[in-house]
């Protein structure tokens, strides 16, 4: 390259003219930086090269069969050119320039005037990311076209997508490490029962195992064999009954206290036994004092006629036994319900504790 300000003097206009060896390439810029004129050289080692046709690569790297080893630019002034006619004519070549509005010079491979588009991608070659592949396929968004691009994972689960085995889902995922990508497994199932996760009874047991065939598998049945434990902890039992069914609202419930073992549908019976007994003993003590009072013994010893005796008994006889009124709460202790009693206890079994404590 040689700059026109090292031109000699008298030079009306300092321009630079531009060689571009290697492409066989000549243009010359203003001090504005306007290309004013540009040249390719239409010569080769055989001849001279059909116009419009791209230039054939040259024998190094970057280069075309056009080389040019240096370029000069001669004054008007030149000796050479004295008596010579300097007009400008046509051009040297048959020529239609197609894009007159480009600067289409180093990218004009094939000599239309129009800067090229190498790979056909619709991006001209100066601004091609890839020149090798289509810059605007770019399937994982990375910004780097995928021709080019030496990692393309179109689902991110950092895997390229030559190795994907699920594409459009994360390999990463297998809930129930069958080997197959839940996004591709049509059969997740975590505690490997058979059973889908999304139609799982019982996560991390086997559903299929339903001992009391209640619907409800055993390992998430309080009673998997069928049975209910008792309320009352008597001989009653309920057979083939399950955790769902409701108990019999005619069953009282647990009693805590006094008789806090005893539910309420035996109660009754206690009661009478209890009576019984104290019956027996309250005859007993009776018949006990009746019969020593009229020994004749007895009798003889303090003075006392027999007749007489046996027939004061007879008017003092003792009391009918007033049996309790079961139907009727007793009355409360003025001190209060005995310590952990309730008031439905009481109701209940208050008769007997107060025979127990007169």
């Amino acid at each position: 390259m040689r700059p026109l300000s090292q031109a000699p003097k008298g030079c009306r206009t300092a321009m630079s003219l531009v060689t571009i060896g290697t492409l066989g390439a000549l243009y010359e810029v203003s001090p504005s930086g306007e290309v004013v004129w540009s040249y390719t050289n239409p010569i080769g080692r055989n001849g001279s090269f059909q116009q419009g046709l791209q230039l054939p690569p040259g024998n190094f790297a970057g280069t075309t069969a056009n080389m040019l080893f240096k370029g000069y630019r001669y004054e008007l002034s030149h000796p050479a050119l004295i008596d010579k006619n300097l007009i400008p004519g046509s051009y040297l070549e048959s020529w239609t320039d197609s894009c007159p509005e480009e600067l289409a010079w180093k990218w004009d491979r094939d000599g239309n005037g129009c800067v090229d588009d190498g790979d056909a991608d619709g991006v001209k070659d100066p601004y091609d990311q890839c020149w090798i592949g289509d810059d605007l396929l770019d399937l994982d968004q990375d910004g780097t076209p995928d021709d080019c691009d030496s990692f393309v994972d179109s689902d991110a689960d950092g895997v390229i997508d030559a190795e994907d085995r699920c594409e459009g889902f994360d390999d990463g995922i297998d809930e129930d490490n069958d080997g197959l990508v839940d996004g591709c497994d049509s059969l997740i199932d975590s505690d490997g029962d058979g059973t889908a996760d999304t139609l799982d009874q019982c996560p991390g047991e086997d559903d299929s195992v339903d001992t009391d065939g209640d619907g409800t598998p055993d390992g998430c049945d309080s009673t998997p064999s069928g049975a209910i434990s008792s309320n009352n902890n008597n001989s009653n039992t309920t057979s083939n009954a399950t955790m769902d069914e409701q108990k019999d609202d005619s069953n009282p419930t647990e009693q805590s206290g006094f008789f806090g073992e005893v539910s309420m549908s035996s109660a009754f019976g206690y009661i009478l036994m209890l009576l019984g007994m104290w019956m027996l003993i309250y005859i007993a003590l009776a018949g006990a004092s009746k019969k020593n009072l009229t020994s004749p013994e007895f009798m003889h010893v303090n003075g006392i006629n027999p007749g007489l005796a046996q027939a004061s008994l007879i008017e003092k006889e003792l009391p009918p036994l007033e049996i309790p009124n079961l139907d009727t709460p007793p009355p409360i202790p003025a001190t209060g319900l005995p310590e952990g009693w309730s008031l439905e206890q009481w109701n209940y079994y208050g008769h007997q504790w107060i025979e127990m404590n007169q």
